[in-house]
């Protein structure tokens, strides 16, 4: 009987050595990004290129839309009300299209923007670990490689959106020493989730 436990601790002691040593053995590649006030601005500017405000342009083409079909139906009848509906329709797509873009970049420059804290970002077969350097001794979950729903590459920056819309993480390419790290995120997703920007002034 006591030799029957001895084995069994034995198995027991063996298993945990074979896991420890997989986890050791996991690859993963870990950099250090710095994210300063110029980045954070970058983002932003990313962000307001990416929203093209499709609700003010639908509305501004279904009201020029409105407007024409009821001057064919009844010609000079309402016309004065037709042309000022045209002409909101009009306003509408100019705001949606440029004023729009204005605005937020005015109100980005007015933002106080701090540098922050140095982040570890680490990647290995579970996905994506994005934490405060100051922060490693808190036990976070990496973001699963099935909750990115893209990557996109700039000349300077890489932005992983994350599919709940609202998170992006940043990384700063200057922070990156070899293509092992883009390398390995490649194989993670699939080509259609990894973008690369066409190369053009930083914003």
């Amino acid at each position: 009987m006591e030799n029957n436990q001895n084995e069994l601790q034995t198995q027991e002691k063996v298993i945990v050595e074979n896991i420890n040593e997989e986890d050791t053995n996991k690859e993963q590649i870990t950099i250090t990004t710095h994210i300063d006030e110029t980045d954070l601005y970058h983002l932003n500017m990313y962000l307001i290129s990416r929203n093209k405000n499709l609700s003010s342009i639908i509305f501004g083409i279904v009201f020029i839309i409105w407007a024409i079909w009821d001057i064919c139906l009844h010609g000079k009848t309402g016309l004065v009300w037709n042309i000022v509906i045209c002409i909101l329709g009009i306003l509408f797509i100019l705001y949606a299209l440029l004023f729009y873009k204005i605005l937020m970049v005015r109100k980005v420059k007015k933002l106080n923007l701090q540098k922050l804290e140095p982040i570890d970002v680490t990647i290995n077969d579970e996905g994506i670990l994005y934490e405060l350097k100051s922060e490693k001794d808190e036990k976070y979950e990496p973001y699963a490689w099935n909750l990115i729903s893209k990557i996109v590459e700039s000349d300077y920056y890489i932005y992983i959106h994350l599919i709940d819309k609202r998170t992006i993480l940043l990384i700063c390419k200057k922070d990156i020493t070899d293509d092992t790290f883009v390398s390995f995120m490649k194989t993670k997703v699939s080509e259609k989730k990894y973008k690369v920007m066409k190369s053009k002034s930083e914003f």
